[in-house]
């Protein structure tokens, strides 16, 4: 959320970079088998599955394809892998997020390319610039885009602060 938030440059690029990271530790491959660990101490309403661990199955899902290939980690597989997991959790009717939400604003746009690359360049500078001289004019459609469409929280996400409401 913060990098959709700031306008600050370089702060963005590092916390996107922190969050490519995150991503990058969260994929391990042994023996062709593919797991993904993105959340620690998830927990649920009662009767559901915790939100972060849906999110994470669903990431896990979109990951499978590209089985013992996915490693190294690109911004261009992160993309596709991103854009998919969005797709399974809209299809199962999932709990979504503002961020979720906006995401799916951004694919239904056709910017999602240029906003991964945008959001991770920090983490993959030469992968970013490569990308941007190649894609120039896609580049700037989705500058101008989110120039015309920023980012704005319309609705707060509770399903965090339901699961902390008894442990004051």
């Amino acid at each position: 959320m913060f990098c959709n938030l700031s306008s600050d440059a370089d702060r963005r690029n590092a916390i996107g970079s922190l969050v490519y990271q995150a991503y990058e530790k969260s994929l391990s491959s042994s023996g062709g088998q593919l797991s993904v660990n993105l959340t620690e101490n998830a927990q649920a309403a009662p009767g559901q599955a915790p939100f972060e661990s849906q999110v994470e199955m669903a990431f896990l899902l979109a990951a499978a394809p590209f089985g013992n290939n996915l490693m190294p980690l690109s911004v261009q597989k992160l993309t596709q892998i991103r854009k998919s997991q969005l797709s399974l959790l809209n299809q199962k009717k999932l709990s979504s997020n503002e961020l979720m939400r906006w995401q799916q604003t951004i694919i239904a746009a056709g910017h999602f390319d240029a906003y991964n690359y945008w959001l991770f360049q920090g983490a993959r500078p030469d992968e970013f610039n490569q990308w941007a001289k190649e894609h120039q004019a896609q580049y700037q459609a989705w500058q101008d885009w989110v120039a015309k469409n920023k980012f704005m929280v319309q609705t707060p996400d509770f399903q965090r602060l339901y699961l902390l409401r008894g442990r004051h």
